[in-house]
């Protein structure tokens, strides 16, 4: 189940186009209520330790499920851009290419409607919002 801030947003078609005024992703079309699937992404120790964040490659992988809200964007790859993980009560990204998740722990989808900037482009630059890597073998 989503949250109620944001199935009101995404019930508004012109709501669904965000637009960004920096990072990678400048503009992107949101799924609307009704096309948002519950989906698989997964954190593997390899990303973790190659970041540093583990000190060996214990060789596993996690898996937690999310909804996926970018239905797509111009020279990406939607896919885990920007997610609503129910379990967590949390929004986040996962990062496809390195099978990594980091979450934003006190973002509302009011925050992220207002300024979605770095919410959208935060598996690029991290640095730039407050969020969590989620490492389940920390």
């Amino acid at each position: 189940m989503i949250p109620q801030d944001l199935r009101t947003f995404l019930s508004e078609p012109a709501n669904r186009t965000i637009t960004c005024t920096d990072g990678e992703v400048r503009q992107a079309e949101l799924f609307g209520p009704d096309e948002l699937v519950l989906r698989t992404f997964n954190v593997r120790s390899y990303a973790l330790f190659t970041a540093g964040l583990l000190s060996t490659d214990i060789e596993e992988n996690r898996e937690y499920q999310g909804y996926d809200l970018i239905k797509s964007c111009p020279a990406y790859d939607p896919e885990g851009i920007l997610i609503w993980f129910p379990d967590w009560n949390q929004y986040g990204s996962w990062d496809c290419d390195h099978h990594s998740i980091i979450t934003y722990p006190d973002a509302t989808w009011t925050d992220i409607a207002k300024d979605p900037t770095w919410y959208v482009n935060g598996q690029w630059y991290p640095e730039q919002v407050k969020h969590v890597v989620v490492n389940p073998w920390a």
